[in-house]
């Protein structure tokens, strides 16, 4: 059967904290930004709060502005902030928490139907709790929900490996150049502007979309090393919608990616071999290849700091910008040329082995969304 979601489960949306209440210790605040991005700080809340604000390990929460997504939150008590539902299973309905995380996830691509806004998306609370979801005995659910979670552990398996492989070029370029936190003010330091031809970011007017044609991608497809048109969504435009974009920029094969709106700091050259055009989210940063080497600039904005450094210098009134002039006034430790050339043919033998493995990946995932439809079908 197919039940409400209104049915299952109560939805308590989150304080409306204002930036006044913001403290230095107390209870850590819940963003959208801190649930998709663990580099993000948290601001704190220490005064008296309802109690239905409060967090504890193993809650489940749904983002339903910015970005849908449901998440288990795993770590310390906290309080929640507003465009997250805190999941309350006080119906009589029988449900078990696992099977309920999947079923939402296999529902999102419904939940974005719902969206209103053109800045900010989001869903009105009564559409979301209208939604319905197969709904099977409570036995059927774990089976369901156990079978799932082992093709979900491979992934993860698959996923360490390349992130460890990730955590071995990071260290490979410690080792060569030094940790950025020690180099920032080094007379080897140039700020970005220096190093570039060019420092813009994607379309701002909002491109007519078609059911097919040259892709059109966002922030979202913009991962660290690589760009992703598989497990992310993709938007496509037509040829007239192309021509005016490439008047402004086109793309180029040496022209580095990076994640400037909503999540900020994800890094990649680009590694497509077709042509794309890039929305206003992503800022596009053509490297001087005379002076800094695309490679080497993607691992140096991937270390440790400067991600933090990315992140806390993005302006945020909702939701988090790295705008233009921020992006330009990054300093760059610059090596001699011969050192980027010896990192990048390092690296090269790296990534190569975590190309196969994200083959690999890619076929698991797609595995697992078939399994994930047909268990929740009818």
């Amino acid at each position: 059967m197919k039940v409400k979601l209104k049915d299952i489960a109560t939805y308590i949306n989150g304080k409306a904290f204002k930036p006044s209440e913001w403290e230095e210790t107390g209870l850590p605040i819940i963003r959208i930004q801190n649930l998709n991005n663990s580099a993000k700080e948290y601001n704190y809340y220490n005064k008296e709060i309802d109690e239905k604000y409060i967090i504890e390990a193993g809650d489940i929460l749904i983002s339903w502005s910015a970005s849908l997504d449901i998440f288990e939150w795993k770590s310390e008590k906290a309080v929640l902030n507003q465009h997250i539902f805190k999941v309350i299973f006080d119906k009589d309905i029988e449900v078990d928490k696992n099977y309920f995380k999947l079923a939402i996830s296999n529902t999102l691509h419904i939940l974005e139907k719902y969206t209103h806004g053109s800045t900010m998306k989001h869903i009105v609370k009564k559409d979301f709790e209208n939604i319905e979801i197969p709904l099977p005995s409570l036995t059927k659910q774990k089976e369901i929900a156990q079978t799932l979670d082992k093709a979900s552990e491979l992934i993860e398996l698959r996923k360490a490996t390349i992130q460890k492989l990730d955590e071995l070029a990071q260290s490979i370029f410690i080792d060569m150049f030094g940790d950025p936190k020690d180099k920032y003010n080094h007379d080897q330091c140039y700020e970005l502007d220096d190093l570039t031809e060019r420092i813009t970011d994607g379309e701002h007017q909002t491109p007519k979309r078609t059911d097919s044609g040259t892709l059109l991608l966002s922030a979202r497809n913009i991962q660290q090393g690589f760009i992703d048109i598989i497990n992310e969504k993709v938007d496509y435009i037509g040829e007239s919608e192309v021509l005016r974009i490439n008047k402004r920029l086109k793309i180029e094969k040496d022209d580095v990616l990076l994640s400037c709106s909503g999540t900020i700091g994800r890094v990649t050259t680009n590694t497509l071999n077709e042509n794309f055009c890039i929305v206003r989210s992503v800022a596009i940063i053509r490297p001087n290849i005379q002076k800094i080497l695309p490679r080497y600039l993607v691992a140096y904005l991937q270390t440790s700091f400067m991600q933090i450094k990315m992140n806390t210098e993005a302006n945020s009134s909702g939701q988090p910008n790295l705008f233009q002039n921020q992006i330009k006034k990054l300093k760059i430790f610059l090596p001699e040329p011969e050192k980027q050339n010896e990192f990048v043919h390092t690296i090269e033998k790296i990534e190569s082995q975590k190309f196969l493995y994200e083959a690999e990946l890619t076929k698991l995932q797609a595995s697992f969304d078939a399994l994930l439809s047909q268990s929740f079908e009818g």
